[in-house]
């Protein structure tokens, strides 16, 4: 279920740019306008997800929004002179994003108009039940939550892998392109989009392998992978709501791959909750969060 890519593949959709930025101000509940700091070229009927400024961030308790684009409007904030992009949305916010001087929620954009996506009845995981898990009351008599490790391991949404193991010389060009329902829990190699064991492209193609101004969004399993290729530049894209590490360099052995400007929210852990980033066999291959690196040669 999913695309798998021995020659060259070309997929482009339209540049929106930048692909996320940060609110200028403080988004409450209630309003219909958010404030961002960079002109955007963003569109009416496009998705944004506007990113928690809370300290929890679980599937159970969460303050994420996803927003329909109504409009898009430069504006000047608070008579300053200072001009911002003033964006509408389809609903009044149901949050407080905090936009202050020390921090400021993210606001990343999820739709292209180039999408590759998996089925909506195949493709989502059934087994979502319970959201949590919560361990015994402390001293204070709080409840803490956390991922439930036999849950949400069902998905098996689309994939692209570029596939060099055969031996193959393959190129994987990808530009303005949305993945969503996408990645396989658990199966190795099948994430959204996966360039697989083509060494060192540095030596005959560089600037041919490269993943930029994307989006994945709704991913079973990952989001980019890189594993043994040396010399892919992924930069200014964007993941939201995925499971297990997102930008992921698999073996750690990968060099000279340019990770720059991207953004990722809402990633959930894969594993049980003492220790999520070892599977039940002891292996550390199955980890989460944003991004797994380790010593490197790469420009992150």
């Amino acid at each position: 279920k999913g695309i798998s890519v021995t020659g060259t593949i070309d997929l482009h959709g339209a540049k929106y740019s930048p692909t996320w930025t940060r609110l200028a101000m403080t988004a409450n509940i209630g309003d219909r306008y958010i404030y961002i700091q960079d002109k955007v070229n963003w569109q009416a009927g496009q998705r944004i997800v506007i990113t928690t400024t809370e300290l929890k961030d679980s599937r159970d308790w969460h303050r994420n929004e996803e927003r329909t684009i109504v409009n898009v409007l430069l504006t000047s904030l608070g008579g300053s002179g200072t001009m911002v992009t003033a964006i509408q949305v389809d609903t009044p916010l149901s949050y407080k994003h905090f936009g202050g001087r020390e921090y400021q929620a993210e606001v990343a954009l999820l739709s292209r108009n180039v999408v590759v996506q998996g089925d909506a009845a195949t493709s989502v995981p059934v087994d979502i039940l319970p959201f949590a898990c919560n361990n015994t009351r402390n001293s204070a008599n709080e409840v803490s939550t956390f991922p439930c490790e036999k849950s949400y391991l069902t998905g098996f949404g689309a994939h692209i892998i570029v596939d060099g193991s055969s031996g193959a010389r393959p190129t994987g060009r990808f530009s303005g392109i949305e993945l969503f329902r996408v990645g396989q829990t658990n199966v190795l190699g099948r994430y959204p989009l996966h360039f697989h064991m083509i060494g060192d492209v540095t030596q005959y193609n560089y600037q041919n392998h490269y993943v930029q101004d994307s989006s994945v969004h709704d991913s079973y399993f990952r989001c980019y992978a890189i594993h043994g290729t040396h010399g892919v530049k992924l930069t200014e894209n964007t993941a939201h709501n995925a499971i297990g590490h997102c930008y992921f360099l698999e073996d750690g052995v990968e060099e000279n791959n340019t990770i720059s400007y991207n953004q990722a929210s809402f990633i959930h852990a894969l594993g049980p909750y003492q220790n999520p980033s070892i599977a039940a066999n002891g292996d550390s291959w199955w980890g989460q969060e944003l991004s797994w690196y380790t010593a490197t040669n790469d420009l992150i």
